[in-house]
Formats: C-alpha cells, structure tokens, sequence
C-alpha cells in the first residue's frame, strides 16, 4: 500500500515524511508536513518527487510543530547529508524550520558565477559557440577554497552591514539626531524620516519647518518647485489645457 492523502493518520496534526529509493528502498530525503499534499508537491522540494507512492512513507505522524521539526532533525542525523559526506540523504539542510543551508561547494560558485548578469538569449549564444573557458588555475582553486571555508552570513556579519548601512545613511542626510538615536529608531519610522527630509532639502527648508506645513500644502510646494525647474512634463488634455 502507498502514500496517500486520505490516510486518517495525517488528518491532524503534523507528520515526518521520507523519500525512498527505487534500487534498494534507501532514504534519499526528509521533510516534515502539515498538509497531506505535500510530500506529492514538486514545487519547494530539492529533490525529484518519487513517481511511485509505495516510495513515501510516514515515520511520525500526529505531532505538533516542534516535535516535527525535532523529529525531522533526529532523522537527518541519524542518516546523513550527502553534501557533508557523511551519509546518503540529500537534503540541503538540518532540517527544522529550515535550518542552516548547505556548505558552499566549487560547483555552486561556478554555477552561481556563471548565472549573474546572465539572460536567455546570452546562455543560448554561449550554448552555441561552446565553452572557450579552460580549468581552473591552481591559484584561482586556492581562492575558491578559502571563499567555501568562509561562512559570511553570520548573524555578527549581518549586524555589521546593518550598521554600516545605517552610518551610511546618516551621513549622507545629517539628520537632527545623534546617531545613537537614530540607531535606536525603528525601521519603518527611520525610512520615513529618509523620505521627510530628502522633501524639505528639495523645497530648501529645514525639517522642521517642513513637519509643519499640511499634507496639501507639502504636495502644492512640491508641484510648484518641479514645474518651475522643468521636471513636470504636461501630459494628455491637462498639459493641453495649461498649454493654451
């Protein structure tokens, strides 16, 4: 008997799921659901979908989230990833709520290189005329190594650039703040600080004096100074109208 989704035991609550093998029935992926359709989406998963469903199997079912996520976890490790050369699974992480993503190998960057600034029409021309690219040199594999030994999206990384994108912006606009209190803002009310006072250096006044005037008299101020240096282009019967 197959997977299938009307079995009862998948009705509630979350289950652990694995892919099989046709050869010898070995797990080659794990994955955890909430919905009995999932295991048969190929959209989302890393892996070929098995074409038969005696090929699914559920290993735990009628759990909550978090001990399907631990279970999904136990049996990655119990297993192995093949990417990490330590078992025949081929998932692409820990598991659990996603869990941390697979090392960085030479074919990703190679594959990722080749992808930016890549159009169809580019990959179809280089498709024709054929590769002239040679191997890699011995220094550029050197300068691949060290690039996969290095795991740049850390959370300390993160708030690095975090940081550094908000010193950035502050002095560029030169707000009335400490950078302190401009650190300390929350995102949304900073991103609509940006744009307050980006407005009053265009109209050349102060902040303040732009948080003062009304939302109409904001946007007449503005129309006004782009028609007299030329950036409002007249269009349709209102351009027309003006004209004459």
């Amino acid at each position: 008997m197959g997977y299938s989704t009307s079995d009862p035991r998948l009705q509630q609550g979350h289950f652990v799921y694995a892919y099989l093998r046709k050869d010898d029935y070995s797990p080659y992926y794990i994955g955890y659901a909430s919905r009995p359709y999932r295991p048969l989406e190929r959209k989302g998963h890393c892996v070929k979908v098995p074409d038969d469903a005696c090929r699914i199997v559920v290993l735990k079912h009628g759990l909550d989230q978090r001990t399907a996520w631990a279970w999904e976890r136990f049996y990655i490790f119990w297993y192995g990833r093949l990417d990490l050369g330590g078992g025949n699974l081929r998932n692409q992480n820990d598991g659990g709520a996603g869990g941390p993503p697979g090392p960085i190998t030479l074919a990703k960057l190679r594959a990722a290189a080749k992808k930016v600034g890549s159009t169809p029409a580019k990959r179809a021309a280089a498709k024709k005329r054929g590769s002239k690219r040679g191997p890699l040199t011995q220094r550029e594999k050197e300068n691949l190594r060290v690039l996969c030994k290095q795991n740049t999206n850390t959370p300390e990384v993160n708030a690095k650039h975090r940081l550094t994108k908000i010193r950035k912006t502050y002095d560029e606009l030169k707000p009335p703040f400490t950078f302190e209190a401009w650190q300390a803002m929350p995102k949304d009310r900073r991103g609509t600080l940006i744009c307050q006072i980006r407005a009053a250096r265009f109209l050349e006044i102060t902040l303040n004096d732009y948080l003062q005037l009304s939302r109409g008299e904001r946007i007449s101020r503005t129309r006004a100074k782009k028609h007299a240096e030329g950036l409002l282009i007249p269009t349709g019967k209102a351009g027309g109208a003006r004209a004459a």
